[in-house]
């Protein structure tokens, strides 16, 4: 191939126009291409999924299809979950990791390892979710004083576009359906007890203050509500008005018990309002990611 390339530069006086085409694309690297391509195209649709599957996280990447949504955190919402969990490893375990190219065989061992660590984890109350932050998220300890509801609630009513009336129509939607989220939390806590998990006291002692402080008496006053309280000067003055008196309306029906619980019925969340047939060891040694269990039994001995 050398010696043609030479003959053909002597030949024309050194002056070759040959299609980039048909250097670059060899069988093999069109082969690669294809299945670079395929293998996108299941990121892309897998990250879609899990988009819709956590509205909040959609928000949070300006991704606005699911904004009038929480997560469904019900017994069939969190199997639906973790049956799509399944199911995007086992997709995933078909595409022929050895036809990508090898910057997108690093991809596809990234993202095997947070598959399979999500699915490892299920067994011990994990999120399903694959992408986390420091640590993944439990269906069975969902509320803390330094994440859950009393944090995050807030956190995503006030990430949402509120640039029109449609944005605080979302916003609306959004809020009204906080009290379902938040007895669904509380089912998850009591699931998690089921299975021997539950926070040290210290770990809540925070908590009934936070959820207060998310529903004062004057609903002004309430982070929930900080979307109303700064319309854009697009928004007309009796636009305003609506939407600040059906979010106050909302908030009025949402704030009492029993959808924002209280510190007694926190209490029985906590190792010392535990059942007494649990014990502290038990909530630790399953409380440790999977990866780590061995490593715990070896610090408690």
């Amino acid at each position: 191939m050398r010696n043609l390339l030479m003959i053909l530069l002597a030949s024309t006086g050194g002056l070759l126009f040959i299609p980039i085409g048909i250097i670059a694309q060899s069988p093999a690297s069109a082969s690669q291409a294809e299945a670079k391509k395929n293998f996108h195209a299941y990121l892309d649709a897998d990250w879609k999924r899990w988009l819709s599957e956590y509205p909040g996280l959609a928000t949070g990447v300006g991704e606005r299809a699911y904004n009038r949504k929480w997560s469904d955190d019900s017994p069939a919402g969190l199997e639906a979950r973790s049956q799509h969990l399944h199911e995007s490893l086992a997709v995933l375990k078909k595409i022929d990791r050895s036809a990508l190219p090898s910057s997108e065989q690093l991809n596809y061992d990234l993202y095997l390892d947070l598959l399979q660590t999500s699915e490892e984890g299920l067994q011990y109350g994990d999120d399903p979710l694959p992408f986390r932050q420091v640590v993944p998220g439990s269906i069975w300890l969902p509320l803390s004083q330094m994440g859950g509801i009393p944090q995050g609630a807030a956190e995503t009513l006030a990430s949402m576009p509120n640039q029109t009336v449609s944005d605080y129509e979302d916003i609306l939607a959004r809020l009204e359906a906080l009290p379902k989220h938040f007895d669904q939390n509380i089912l998850l806590l009591q699931d998690g007890l089921k299975h021997g998990y539950s926070h040290p006291k210290i770990i809540l002692r925070d908590v009934p203050k936070q959820i207060a402080d998310l529903a004062p008496a004057d609903p002004s006053k309430s982070a929930l509500l900080a979307p109303f309280s700064d319309f854009p000067n697009s928004i007309p003055q009796s636009e305003r008005t609506r939407l600040k008196l059906r979010a106050e309306e909302i908030y009025t029906k949402a704030s009492p018990p029993p959808h924002f619980p209280t510190a007694p019925r926190l209490t029985c969340f906590t190792f010392a309002g535990r059942p007494p047939r649990i014990s502290r060891r038990r909530k630790f040694t399953k409380s440790v990611s999977p990866k780590s269990n061995a490593s715990a039994r070896k610090w408690r001995n």
